[in-house]
């Protein structure tokens, strides 16, 4: 699960700088090693999703680097604009899918609604995670999307628990009208909500079954 994940987390190979995508990929393999190591510790096959948002300013403006492994998203307000920045993997993108097959995984819709990788304790729905390290044919690898922006910007990084439940452009909306209640609660020198609870909550009210983890950060000018 998340926290066992977390409590792994090698910040040690975290890479300083971002030059080449491939650092962020070399962190990911460093980690699958690492958890590797401490499996025999583990009773059943945890595994977790994750997207990660770096903001670096190498003189020429702001760029906004993101991450994915899985199915968690990132969701960028600007310009009017809600612009997903993650790819889900996906099992019905081809090129997941193929993916997990030549990595000598099984995909099968067997005892479910939708696709899913075969494993002896757990079967996830998309090709790429980290953890699950029984589950053949999955890889921790993350797809790594770069993109100047110019602040002043929203950004929204949650679990698929949020963005299932609606579309990118509904969210992106919700949290503007959120925003603008915050400014005016800030204005009124009111207790201010907390922007990512009431999405949690909003989510859970459309229906969403799954568990919701969600961050909204606001990017200003300098």
């Amino acid at each position: 699960d998340e926290c066992t994940l977390l409590g792994l987390f090698p910040r040690d190979c975290m890479p300083h700088t971002i030059e080449e995508k491939n650092s962020w990929n070399t962190y990911f393999e460093k980690l699958k090693k690492k958890l590797e190591k401490e499996k025999t510790r583990w009773t059943y096959d945890p595994g977790a999703v994750l997207s990660s948002a770096l903001i670096m300013d190498r003189g020429y403006g702001p760029e906004l680097w993101t991450t994915n492994v899985g199915d968690s998203a990132v969701l960028l307000l600007q310009d009017g604009k809600a612009i997903k920045l993650t790819e889900d993997a996906s099992l019905s993108v081809d090129r997941f899918r193929e993916g997990v097959k030549r990595r000598g995984g099984v995909v099968t819709d067997e005892g479910s609604r939708d696709l899913r990788v075969k494993g002896p304790f757990s079967s996830p729905n998309f090709a790429r995670s980290l953890g699950d390290l029984t589950v053949p044919g999955l890889s921790s690898r993350g797809d790594v999307q770069k993109i100047l922006i110019h602040p002043p910007s929203t950004l929204i990084v949650g679990s698929d628990g949020l963005f299932e439940t609606r579309s990118c452009f509904q969210i992106g909306r919700k949290c503007r009208k959120l925003l603008k209640r915050q400014m005016k609660q800030q204005e009124q020198q009111e207790e201010q909500m907390h922007i990512a609870a009431k999405l949690d909550q909003y989510a859970y009210s459309w229906g969403s079954p799954d568990n919701i983890s969600c961050i909204v950060a606001q990017i200003l000018e300098t």
